[in-house]
């Protein structure tokens, strides 16, 4: 394992270790959700494992209990040694809303709104419309309506 996110392996299971000729390096994919992972055998067993955990793994040592690998860049592509920290989900949070990748609004998979919409149901409640409405104009139920205009939901939207 290399600070600057590379990964190495011995392929020789019954020469000596220490040997430098005996390891290769093993090139990462990058995953569906954007991390790089490798494939490392065990005893016969292959895992599909992070390289970002492999890193800090390997050198700040094992996860707190509770806490979670952080990019403090926001790119989960970088995995040298100086982007990563453990960190509590509460830090993880930060940093993804720091870095614009927090899921909320339009980016939630199964919105039905997006924020101009948003807009245009608290202009039209403001100039008088009912809730029902405009729930029944935009498709969502009433109570929606009301988080929306009480800044409930979708409170990012000015």
């Amino acid at each position: 394992m290399g600070s600057d996110g590379s990964v190495w392996s011995c392929h020789v299971p019954y020469k000596p270790y220490t040997d430098p000729a005996r390891w290769q390096e093993r090139k990462p994919v990058r995953w569906s959700n954007g991390y790089r992972v490798v494939r490392l055998r065990d005893r016969g067993r292959t895992q599909l494992l992070s390289v970002h955990r492999l890193v800090l793994l390997a050198f700040p040592g094992p996860c707190p209990d509770g806490w979670q690998a952080r990019h403090l860049d926001g790119d989960r592509g970088n995995n040298r040694l100086e982007n990563l920290a453990w960190g509590t989900p509460e830090e993880n949070y930060t940093d993804r809303a720091r870095h614009g990748k927090e899921a909320r609004g339009e980016r939630i998979g199964t919105s039905r709104l997006t924020e101009a919409t948003v807009r245009e149901i608290r202009r039209l409640y403001a100039a008088g419309a009912t809730k029902r409405g405009l729930g029944r104009l935009f498709g969502v139920n009433g109570r929606m309506i009301d988080f929306i205009v009480r800044r409930v939901f979708w409170k990012h939207v000015t």
